[in-house]
């Protein structure tokens, strides 16, 4: 395995497409040079050691297709204007050791047309999710469980007809609403095959997400987080 730090050098590599170094014993930072590879098509980071924060100068790289830096120890918050990297395709930052990244989904992010995975589960992300995730045409996966998210559930995830995951539930997550009627239509093998809430009721009877039986969700109990 690779070991040792990111050089900040590697933002010179001006025609540099692709970096893996996925899987190894990669510690320190991402260095904020790296916004200067404004080529870099697939950045791989995910499951190393990794600490600090992700760099807002990653809002530099327009080229940007696929994000991975799961599974490190990074905390902070989402760069603000990440939605500044049109060509995103996949964002992942999901499962860090501490779960310390924090913060709302920036509103840029409600603008990537092209984005079809965002997969921030297991961080205390707050915040409510945008009524604009229903502009997010191309989305196929959203998994928010195991953050710290309020608010309503907004009536346009509804409006995303390639969503086949939605996944929100978690003991800190409060997510309240329905699930809208339409995505309970298109149920199935070609259509919604994941949804995950926080809609079974706690002992006291309460409900947080409600869920028609036609929906078919996986409803979790959010107190102990039994799930059927």
């Amino acid at each position: 395995k690779l070991s040792g730090t990111i050089p900040p050098s590697v933002g010179q590599a001006k025609d540099l497409r692709a970096l893996y170094l996925q899987s190894n014993d990669i510690t320190g930072q991402i260095p904020p040079e790296i916004g200067q590879a404004t080529n870099l098509a697939f950045l791989y980071l995910n499951k190393n050691a990794l600490t600090g924060t992700i760099p807002e100068t990653i809002s530099d790289m327009s080229s940007l297709e696929r994000f991975y830096v799961q599974k490190n120890d990074l905390n902070g918050t989402l760069p603000i204007k990440m939605g500044d990297c049109t060509n995103l395709l996949d964002i992942r930052v999901h499962q860090q050791l501490n779960g310390n990244l924090a913060g709302d989904i920036p509103e840029s992010l409600y603008t990537l047309e092209k984005l079809f995975r965002l997969d921030i589960r297991d961080n205390k992300f707050t915040g409510s999710l945008s009524s604009r995730v229903g502009d997010l045409e191309s989305l196929i996966e959203l998994r928010l469980a195991g953050n710290r998210m309020t608010g309503v559930l907004p009536s346009s995830v509804g409006d995303l007809l390639a969503l086949r995951t939605l996944d929100f539930q978690g003991a800190l997550m409060n997510i309240t609403g329905s699930i809208p009627t339409q995505m309970c239509e298109r149920r199935g093998a070609l259509g919604l095959q994941t949804l995950s809430a926080n809609c079974k009721a706690d002992a006291t009877g309460f409900l947080e997400v409600e869920c028609a039986e036609e929906c078919a969700c996986t409803c979790c109990d959010p107190e102990g987080m039994d799930c059927d």
